[in-house]
């Protein structure tokens, strides 16, 4: 009857593996696994590692090692690159024999690793690793599937922002109504987070994965901040064992990365009219002129939202006003205040992809 180990495993069977000889001077070789040989190591920072010790009795002296080899991949089946017969992820990685006391007795081992690459850690199953997520919830992202985040570090402190208007919207202007060359700084709460993270090295992790993260900005709110408020600044990881360890910078910017937001200002205007349709018709650039000499003002003003001059006492943003109820004339059509212009410098990301549900 078949033996069972203390884990219900079935027991390794330790019949004679015999490899008969085929002619009168061939040597006869018994190989007996052993039990006291099945070791095997696993931890968090390396792939596991298992051995085999086999007893190889032969009939004559004077064989040398490789012989003895030959006869244990032959007749064990572990020959180099095989799996391990209860481990397929780990694979023969070295064989070896050595004399005993009796010298017709050798003894060999087969020594296996699985991959860095599909390295599940210490104590797991061979199923898909952890770590590229966290939506689980707050207790982390550890091998064996719990998530285990760290705290950030964090870094804020307040920081100057030069904006071409104030908190209530009101451009900085001179009292000609011409943009102020050096309005006086704004501040605002900025700072840094480094976000340690784990991930697996596999296909989908690889060098190029990193940066294509970095320089982009949060596509949703995410850990407490709003969308557009925070950028990858930069990727910090190195391989360990069959992981990427290491950190994620993430900028603050407490006026948004996105979009970045400027103030329209030119040195010329569009001239607009309404036609005879009541429909905007553009008649190409002016400059505002001196009222005798007619000379063009090449001081920059303020454009509204359809290139006039904007009329610098409405808010910042405020649309121009058609009048369609009055005569057609040039002059019904009422500037806006300062328009805002947006631009798009990066390109968001959904923080959640890679950076799980929660900050930590």
């Amino acid at each position: 009857m078949a033996c069972q180990t203390a884990l219900g495993c079935p027991a390794p069977d330790t019949r004679s593996l015999t490899v008969p000889k085929t002619g009168d001077s061939m040597p006869t070789y018994q190989v007996n696994e052993r039990w006291d040989g099945r070791t095997g190591t696993a931890s968090l920072d390396n792939p596991r590692s298992l051995k085999r010790t086999f007893e190889v009795l032969v009939d004559e002296q004077g064989l040398h090692a490789n012989q003895i080899i030959d006869a244990v991949a032959s007749a064990a089946g572990c020959r180099l690159g095989a799996p391990h017969p209860l481990y397929p992820p780990a694979r023969c990685q070295t064989l070896n024999a050595d004399t005993d006391d009796n010298p017709l007795m050798w003894v060999a081992t087969a020594e296996y690793a699985e991959s860095r690459q599909q390295q599940n850690g210490a104590g797991t199953d061979s199923g898909a690793p952890a770590g590229t997520g966290g939506d689980d919830g707050p207790e982390g992202q550890s091998p064996d599937g719990k998530l285990t985040y760290q705290p950030p570090k964090i870094s804020f402190r307040p920081t100057e922002t030069y904006l071409p208007h104030d908190v209530n919207g009101k451009p900085y202007a001179n009292t000609a109504g011409v943009p102020v060359e050096n309005p006086p700084p704004g501040f605002v709460v900025n700072g840094t987070l480094n976000v340690p993270r784990r991930y697996p090295i596999n296909g989908s992790t690889d060098v190029a994965w990193f940066m294509a993260i970095v320089g982009k900005a949060n596509l949703n709110d995410w850990g407490g901040f709003l969308a557009g408020e925070l950028r990858v600044g930069g990727a910090d990881f190195e391989p360990s064992g069959g992981w990427w360890e290491g950190n994620w910078t993430l900028e603050v910017k407490q006026d948004l990365w996105l979009p970045t937001r400027m103030m329209s200002v030119g040195r010329c205007y569009q001239n607009v009219i309404l036609n005879v349709t009541n429909h905007l018709e553009r008649k190409g650039f002016e400059y505002i002129r001196e009222a005798k000499t007619s000379a063009p003002i090449l001081e920059p003003i303020y454009l509204d939202d359809i290139g006039l001059p904007a009329n610098i006492q409405l808010p910042v943003g405020t649309s121009h006003v058609e009048h369609y109820n009055l005569p057609v004339s040039p002059n019904v059509i009422d500037p806006g205040g300062p328009a805002v212009l947006e631009f798009r410098q990066m390109l968001p990301i959904d923080f959640a992809a890679f950076l799980g549900t929660y900050l930590y």
